[in-house]
C-alpha cells in the first residue's frame, strides 16, 4: 500500500491499480485501532483542514467516521 497526499501520485496509483491511503484515512484508522484517542484524532483532522489540501468533503467524511467509531 502506498501512503501519499500527492495528487499526481494518487492518480498514478489509481491508474496502475496500486492501493493507496491518504492522511485523513490514516488518522481514522489509527483511532479505530485504538492507537490514538478520539481527542487527538479530531485535532489532527481539524489541523489537516488548515494545513492540508483536502476538500471539505474528505474532512467531513473523516470526522463522521471518527464519530461513528466513538
Amino acid at each position: 500500500m502506498l501512503a501519499t497526499d500527492d495528487g499526481k501520485a494518487i492518480k498514478a496509483a489509481r491508474l496502475l491499480g496500486i492501493p493507496f491511503i491518504i492522511t485523513p484515512r490514516i488518522v481514522t484508522e489509527l483511532f479505530r485501532l485504538g492507537e490514538i484517542p478520539f481527542s487527538v484524532a479530531r485535532v489532527c483532522i481539524e489541523k489537516l483542514g488548515i494545513i492540508g489540501r483536502y476538500s471539505p468533503d474528505i474532512l467531513a467524511e473523516a470526522l463522521l467516521s471518527l464519530r461513528g467509531e466513538k
